[in-house]
């Protein structure tokens, strides 16, 4: 009789082992749905993390801060001059609260940074024509203002001041550098040298053939006119 009811009580003791396990089994399996539902959140903040920094970094990189701000107020600006007119000629620049003239090639001026935006406006044909450009150390602004700085073009003071003695290579070289503007200048200078003799240079008639022949004739235009003007002295 005792061995025939211990079948039963196995039978429920194996019952309530299985039903034991089966709880144990389901709070692993909550456990790790929530560790996965927590590791998503964590990925979800992470990203969001990211692009918030993202935005900031932008919004930082296209606001100018106000350390920056201040700096542009009290910033000077170098501006320089890139042409040679002929005394009593000058490049007069005329601004809403300031007027002055540059007066030979290379002079520099500096602006302070309000009147620097209204000359990077008003004249802007002129920093295009290489009239006038900024100086090196104002590389950002170069970029900034879509203007040109004077270590970018060609003709340069050494030139201007050493033009009659440059060598027919040279002189040839130079000219198939510079801008329409700057062979205009080169032109107008070396009729005027030919005719003062300032330097022995200015006589090689192969140069002045030269220089007439690239400029499509203006060199004999220019020296007609000086001529012409001369005998009316």
């Amino acid at each position: 009789m005792t061995v025939k009811k211990a079948k039963p009580e196995l039978e429920k003791v194996e019952s309530e082992q299985l039903t034991v396990q089966d709880k144990s089994t389901n709070q692993q399996s909550e456990i790790d749905i929530l560790r996965e539902q927590n590791k998503a959140l964590q990925e979800q903040m992470a990203e969001q993390m990211k692009m918030m920094a993202s935005l900031m970094s932008q919004q930082s990189n296209n606001q100018p801060s106000q350390n920056t701000a201040h700096n542009e107020v009290n910033r000077m600006v170098k501006v320089v001059h890139l042409s040679n007119p002929s005394a009593p000629l000058t490049t007069p620049i005329e601004l809403s609260n300031r007027k002055f003239d540059f007066r030979f090639f290379g002079e520099e001026k500096f602006l302070r940074f309000d009147e620097f935006q209204e000359l990077a406006s008003k004249y802007k044909r002129w920093f295009e024509l290489n009239i006038l450009a900024l100086g090196s150390e104002e590389s950002d602004l170069v970029e900034r203002f879509d203007l040109i700085c004077a270590d970018d073009v060609a003709l340069t003071s050494y030139h201007i001041k050493n033009l009659g003695n440059l060598t027919f290579e040279e002189l040839e070289d130079l000219y198939k550098k510079v801008s329409d503007n700057h062979r205009l200048l080169i032109t107008r200078m070396w009729a005027y040298g030919y005719y003062d003799l300032k330097e022995d240079g200015y006589k090689d008639r192969r140069k002045v053939d030269m220089l007439n022949d690239f400029s499509g004739g203006a060199m004999e235009n220019i020296l007609a006119e000086i001529d012409e003007a001369r005998k009316r002295k």
